[in-house]
């Protein structure tokens, strides 16, 4: 498995976002941890692990407000969260499960079939 996406709210969620916040890019913004402007914010877009070594969450800003340009940021991931990656041998997929079949906690990998309801709901 080379992306997956991090539960919203769980630990790990909060490390990356306040990480985010505190990146020197936004420092001195009104709004740090989104950097609100023209419309745009920063979205996360996934949880990069095909360097098991730096695996890292990735973040986009389609018009930044220090630069007006596109911005990628790219967060370490936490020593915890990566511990729980290497513990559950995550870069397997099919390791990647809990006895009862669930995913370990602060992880959420998504269905091709549930993000497409999603759009459609929209």
């Amino acid at each position: 498995m080379d992306y997956v996406l991090v539960k919203r709210d769980s630990d790990e969620w909060y490390f990356m976002w306040n990480l985010l916040a505190v990146h020197p890019c936004n420092l001195g913004l009104t709004f740090p941890l989104t950097a609100f402007y023209l419309d745009e914010e920063w979205q996360y877009m996934c949880t990069d692990l095909r360097q098991p070594d730096k695996p890292f969450h990735g973040f986009r800003h389609r018009c930044h407000p220090r630069f007006s340009a596109t911005l990628r940021i790219e967060i370490p991931v936490s020593y915890s969260f990566n511990q729980k990656l290497n513990e559950k041998g995550i870069y397997n997929e099919q390791e990647m499960r809990q006895e009862d079949g669930s995913l370990f906690e602060g992880l959420w990998v998504p269905s091709p079939d549930k993000e497409l309801e999603q759009r459609k709901a929209v």
